[in-house]
């Protein structure tokens, strides 16, 4: 079955999208899966904002550079997100698409922005 990418999408005035539907236990279900990060699939949720990437593509660039262009609606429902899944699930590692994967997505630094609104280090990175 092919499956989007992401879980959850955060759109630029803040709303959240879920794209695959989930019960929120501590399982995984097959029909929670979404192809996000290779290795990681069957154990995770993808959370993905609009944007992220410079709308300056310089001459002769296949892909636009990443930049971190999120809103503070996005930043606002990212931490409530998070903050969410971590009462749901008190021992969630939150990574970074970069931290696991050669990508540039999300294109701000998870561990650094994680710290910043004072999450749990027991809940940072890897």
């Amino acid at each position: 079955m092919v499956r989007v990418g992401y879980s959850d999408m955060i759109h630029i005035d803040g709303r959240l999208e879920n794209l695959i539907e989930f019960d929120q236990d501590d399982n995984v279900d097959p029909w929670e899966v979404s192809n996000g990060a290779a290795g990681y699939n069957s154990t995770s949720r993808h959370v993905v904002y609009v944007g992220g990437a410079d709308k300056n593509k310089p001459e002769g660039f296949r892909y636009f550079p990443i930049k971190d262009t999120r809103t503070p609606e996005q930043v606002e429902t990212l931490e409530i997100y998070v903050r969410f899944m971590i009462l749901r699930h008190p021992e969630i590692k939150i990574v970074g698409h970069n931290q696991i994967s050669n990508k540039g997505c999300p294109s701000f630094d998870v561990g650094s922005w994680l710290a910043n609104i004072c999450i749990n280090a027991k809940n940072i990175g890897l």
